[in-house]
């Protein structure tokens, strides 16, 4: 479940330069990527980097670690006491860069009294150094403080998954000598979101080394909040393997009904129910549609029970005959002096609002979003047509019914008569007429770690613990 997270603004964009990923065991942190590839705060600057703004411009691709000319770098942090002469680097700084030798020694520019001042920056920069990788797409890096949710950008390299390590701040004990420094990226992010150095744990170390290359509280408690998910997918990797593919046996049965059997499948849509019935030959339904969904027994849970606000997408419940992730989309588009609403799956009436002038800011909150359990969703505020067209996914507030209103709905869209109900019932004992292949688990990972889809990773816990003959762990 993704926690009340605090994200990293992004401190350093870094161009394209090549090198290796790095290996790394990261704690305390909530990586909601799953591609992640190293960290943008412990990497080396290239030679000749001039500083503009919070952007690093590569001039020629020597790896280093850096100082600003002529002075210290400085602690615009404040997490502690800068050295003499120390200040933050500024637009227009030039940096040096020195190299390190094999045994430990210097080449380069003379960093010499400059290297240890201003918080020691330049010799952290130089410790933590390693190869750079190509800038990647923004993603966010998160961790629980202080009860209260932020979430930011950042910039990482992209593919370092298959060499990254998980150890969860609560339960790692490991052989740490006394902590360094913050990098001064990490320092100035930390600084922007106005979060104390002492709410942040991590570690980062080499796969083949015994020593972090970084430690930072390393042994405090943390709230894991979205790391867990990585553990959910190195289990699932483990147990079912990245071929691995869910599947929906269908039955068409004798009473000229449907059976459908579900396993789990996180991406079971309308448009391929649709499809699937197409290809069947489908034209008309005589008989009740029966759904098996007895593969998981997940208990109930009350979807506010986790921050209080059930609509988010993220508090929906697992099902093993798992329909559209029991979401509906509401598009907002501006029309004149209304803004209109409509829902897709179409299980709602249009709405409209008035559009009001002035600049976008909180359309959500703007909206007023009337949300009760068993109800169907209203929105009585107004929409800012600064804001242009919208989509607001939100959890179905009649989750028991949804499956059966989505069937009868993409039946009806799809053209094909049916006269009957929907229940709950055993699938047949019978060879299935088709089966409807689902993604795989690689493909389920990516849309899991990528968007830190709370709901994935619970269809994925449930279907390894089947996999593996184990009970189902409770919710």
């Amino acid at each position: 479940m993704p926690g009340q997270c605090l994200g990293l603004e992004q401190a350093s964009r870094l161009d394209h330069l090549p090198g290796a990923a790095l290996p790394a065991v990261m704690s305390g942190v909530d990586l909601a990527d799953a591609g992640i590839h190293g960290h943008p705060d412990v990497v080396a600057r290239p030679l000749g980097a001039r500083v503009l703004g919070h952007q690093h411009q590569a001039v020629d691709g020597q790896h280093g670690f850096v100082e600003a000319e002529g002075q210290a770098l400085g602690d615009r942090a404040g997490g502690a006491q800068a050295g003499e002469g120390a200040r933050p680097l500024t637009e227009g700084d030039r940096v040096q860069v020195g190299q390190r030798e094999a045994g430990g020694g210097q080449q380069g520019p003379d960093f010499g009294q400059h290297a240890r001042r201003g918080l020691g920056a330049a010799r952290r920069l130089e410790h933590h150094r390693l190869p750079w990788r190509h800038e990647g797409q923004g993603h966010r890096l998160g961790r629980a403080v202080n009860g209260k949710q932020h979430r930011h950008r950042v910039s990482v390299a992209s593919g370092v998954m298959r060499s990254l390590v998980l150890a969860l701040g609560f339960a790692l004990t490991l052989p740490l000598e006394a902590a360094e420094p913050l990098p001064l990226s990490v320092q100035v992010a930390l600084q922007q979101a106005q979060v104390d150095a002492g709410s942040l744990g991590l570690v980062v170390q080499a796969l083949d080394d015994a020593r972090p290359r970084l430690a930072w509280r390393a042994d405090s408690a943390m709230n894991p909040a979205s790391l867990t998910k990585l553990v959910t997918a190195m289990a699932a990797l483990d147990t079912l393997g990245p071929a691995w593919q869910w599947q929906t046996p269908v039955w068409l049965t004798e009473d000229g009904g449907l059976s459908l059997q579900g396993s789990g499948d996180p991406r079971l849509t309308p448009e391929r129910l649709w499809a699937g019935l197409k290809r069947l030959g489908v034209t008309e339904l005589r008989g009740p549609l029966r759904l098996d969904r007895s593969a998981f027994s997940p208990g109930t849970v009350d979807p506010a029970d986790f921050d209080g606000e059930p609509w988010r997408p993220g508090n929906v419940q697992p099902e093993a005959l798992l329909l559209n992730g029991k979401l509906v989309r509401y598009t907002v588009r501006v029309d004149g002096a209304l803004a209109r609403i409509s829902a897709d799956p179409a299980l709602d009436p249009p709405q409209q609002v008035p559009a009001t002038p002035g600049a976008c800011g909180d359309w959500r909150g703007a909206l007023k979003l009337q949300w009760t359990a068993g109800q169907r969703p209203r929105f009585g505020g107004s929409f800012p047509a600064a804001c242009g067209e919208q989509v607001w996914p939100l959890a179905d507030p009649e989750p028991a019914s949804y499956s059966a209103r989505l069937l009868a709905l993409t039946l009806r869209e799809a053209g094909i008569a049916w006269r009957g109900e929907v229940v709950d019932a055993p699938a047949p004992r019978t060879p299935p007429s088709t089966i409807w292949p689902g993604p795989t688990l690689a493909e389920a990972l990516r849309d899991m770690n990528k968007a830190s889809n709370n709901l994935i990773a619970e269809q994925m816990l449930l279907s390894t613990a089947r996999a593996a003959g184990v009970p189902a762990p409770s919710p």
